[in-house]
């Protein structure tokens, strides 16, 4: 990372304090200091009608078949182990996930974080790592791939200072490597470096406001070409504000305003090598009543592509959800997710690749659900994607069951 990013970063979290970061930096465990120890087994079964997330000619040219039944056992666990005034903790999830029709999807299923925390004086460190394997997911992926298997393994260093009011600050630094297991996806292959740090004052009766800032540093290793000795790889800088506030028992909200600054390591000719732009995110939560709780969350970013031939996404996404609850037991949920997609050209690809793509989701779900004996839920979900290639368009409607029992 550049010596004046580092700089810049020391300071902030030398002010102290409490605060949400940038859009882009990582999500902290919230580790609470009591003893937990939680297991939960599930098991999904699903029919998607589109696995293939593609239309039928290039589902066939990869060799997959549409319609498909998957059956999902996992087994989670989350342990938190207090030693006086620090603790250790565990949170994952393990599983494999099997096809009916198409067994080239079969794959494992890792999601594991695990750490230490504790206090110091007015600090709470946090020193956490985390590891997930997963099969790729086909809407990821233009090219003819398709069963890839993609591990991630990071590691991380958070300090939140201050008190619950006042003043205060938090920092992060965080590495994250992610591999593909197929040799015509390691072109993907990249290293994600991020530092982020903010200055927050709270109080809880008017306002939580924080001033942040994120620096991200991704690189492809692989992406290399004639002309280019080493690989590719682009930084983004972010800086700006998130206000939070709690107007009344049922109505919370909150938005982030950023610049976010975009530099390119290597551009082909006649294309420009950085950029700035906003991004952005916004939540809000209303609770009618004692049953019914509305959702709403939207943003603007920019993130690693995953797709070969492009080094990063400029994402906007909408989402609004309705939650009521038929009494103690029964819940019914609704909503919509809206994503607008716009990917960089990266002419060192010899292939067509996914530049725009919009996709719609209808969801919907009810949940039965018993302290004792654990939940039963039944999911449903349409989904449509409109791109640039014509090939990538498509619609897929997803029914699944869902069982857990919790020990």
């Amino acid at each position: 990372m550049r010596p004046s990013t580092l700089a810049l970063g020391a300071m902030l979290c030398a002010c102290g304090g409490s605060a949400a970061l940038a859009q882009a930096a990582p999500k902290v465990p919230n580790v609470q200091g009591e003893r937990q120890f939680k297991l939960e087994a599930r098991v999904s079964a699903t029919y998607d009608s589109n696995v293939a997330r593609t239309g039928k000619v290039l589902a066939a040219q990869r060799g997959v078949r549409q319609g498909d039944y998957k059956l999902a056992p996992s087994l989670a666990a989350n342990i938190v182990q207090p030693i006086g005034q620090q603790a250790l903790f565990l949170d994952g999830t393990a599983g494999y996930d099997f096809n009916a029709r198409n067994r080239q999807f079969d794959s494992k299923r890792y999601a594991v974080t695990g750490g230490a925390t504790g206090d110091l004086g007015i600090c709470r460190p946090i020193l956490y790592g985390t590891y997930s394997a997963q099969q790729s997911d086909l809407a990821d992926l233009d090219a003819l791939v398709i069963d890839s298997l993609q591990t991630s393994k990071g590691l991380a260093l958070n300090a939140t200072c201050g008190r619950t009011t006042g003043l205060g600050g938090s920092a992060t630094i965080q590495r994250i490597d992610t591999k593909n297991s197929v040799q015509a996806l390691r072109i993907q292959d990249r290293t994600v470096e991020t530092l982020s740090a903010s200055v927050n004052y709270s109080a809880p009766s008017l306002v939580d406001a924080s001033v942040f800032f994120s620096y991200s540093n991704n690189e492809f290793p692989n992406r290399i070409f004639p002309g280019r000795p080493v690989g590719d790889g682009f930084w983004t800088e972010s800086i700006g504000l998130r206000l939070q506030r709690k107007f009344s028992s049922r109505l919370t909200a909150g938005g982030t305003l950023s610049a976010t600054r975009v530099k390119r390591e290597f551009v082909p000719p006649g294309q420009r090598d950085k950029f700035t732009s906003a991004t952005y995110s916004g939540d809000a939560t209303y609770r009618a009543g004692n049953r019914l709780l509305l959702t709403f969350t939207g943003g603007r970013e920019v993130r690693p592509s995953e797709r070969v031939g492009k080094l990063f996404d400029i994402a906007e996404t909408l989402e609004a959800s309705a939650r009521y609850r038929l009494g103690s037991r029964f819940s019914v949920t609704l909503g919509h997710a809206y994503t607008d997609r716009n990917s960089n050209v990266d002419t060192a690809a010899a292939r067509l690749v996914v530049t725009d793509a919009i996709t719609n989701s209808t969801f919907g779900k009810i949940e039965y659900r018993r302290e004792t004996l654990g939940s039963i839920s039944l999911d449903v979900q349409h989904q449509r994607q409109d791109t640039n290639l014509p090939s990538f368009n498509y619609t897929s409607t997803r029914l699944g069951v869902t069982t857990a029992v919790s020990f």
